[in-house]
């Protein structure tokens, strides 16, 4: 039994609109820095490419494509530190 795969992704051009919508609070602190929280959502208007997958399973070929989409939500949890005050030397 000779079983074999092949996998190949093409790209649908350079350059894609898209939306891009980010939704979040942050908590800020005198002392203790920054704290955000927030989500994120990613939408292409096209797809960004194919995916070809060849199947040979005993010299039966089988061949899929699949169109990628593209799209994400990500939740987004952020901390930034503090920074103190510089001082400025006196002219």
């Amino acid at each position: 039994m000779v079983f074999d795969i092949n996998q190949k992704t093409y790209r649908n051009g350079w350059l894609k609109m898209a939306l891009l919508a980010n939704y979040g609070f942050e908590w800020r602190t005198s002392e203790s820095g920054y704290l955000y929280f927030g989500i994120s959502y990613h939408r292409p208007f096209s797809y960004i490419g194919v995916t070809r997958v060849d199947f040979e399973e005993d010299t039966r070929p089988t061949v899929v494509s699949f169109l990628l989409k593209g799209d994400y939500l990500t939740a987004d949890f952020r901390y930034f530190f503090n920074e103190k005050p510089e001082r400025r030397a006196p002219k």
